[in-house]
């Protein structure tokens, strides 16, 4: 009997299971709601609940090149997880604390490709979808103005858009406003 998983509307973990190539076969999917967050039922009846854990777990299972390759950069990861989950989606609704953490963000990503070591973690995975729907609203200017976060985006969604249903965002090769 294969674990089930409880998605429970988290779009982040949907795109992950993309990701992770993570189908009905390996585990029993549901978008049914059983816990007020996604969780993991195994057949021994031991659960584990939140998006956050949920997604470490997958990647643990699918996907372990996203988890990092040394003890730092798993630490690494899991700080730029907490962030997503403490700072982040709080700032969804809120236009002026996410255009405060798209900048730290830009500064963030000055010197890096990724957010940890030189490929794509699952910090990188999760923070990309969250600022899916942010990116795609923003003008060509505001993308502009967020140069770092625009082309970490940029590298991140050619990484994966063979593997998302998620709408492709463009980015101009020349800058338009100075």
């Amino acid at each position: 009997m294969a674990a089930a998983l409880y998605v429970n509307g988290c779009k982040n973990l949907s795109y992950l299971l993309e990701v992770c190539d993570i189908r009905d076969n390996k585990l029993i999917i549901s978008e049914t709601i059983e816990a007020k967050a996604p969780s993991v039922t195994f057949p021994s009846g031991v659960r584990v609940e939140g998006t956050r854990t949920v997604a470490y777990y997958l990647s643990q299972v699918a996907c372990p090149k996203l988890l990092g390759e040394s003890p730092l950069e798993r630490a690494q990861i899991d700080q730029w997880l907490e962030y997503w989950q403490i700072e982040m989606i709080p700032a969804l609704d809120n236009k002026a604390q996410m255009k405060a953490i798209l900048q730290e963000l830009d500064w963030q990503l000055q010197h890096r490709v990724f957010l940890v070591g030189h490929r794509l973690s699952l910090a990188d995975v999760m923070l990309f979808m969250t600022l899916h729907t942010s990116v795609t609203e923003m003008s060509c200017q505001e993308r502009e103005q967020l140069i770092n976060v625009s082309r970490w985006f940029s590298t991140v969604q050619a990484l994966l858009s063979s593997k998302t249903s998620l709408s492709m965002v463009t980015f101009p090769r020349n800058l338009l406003y100075s």
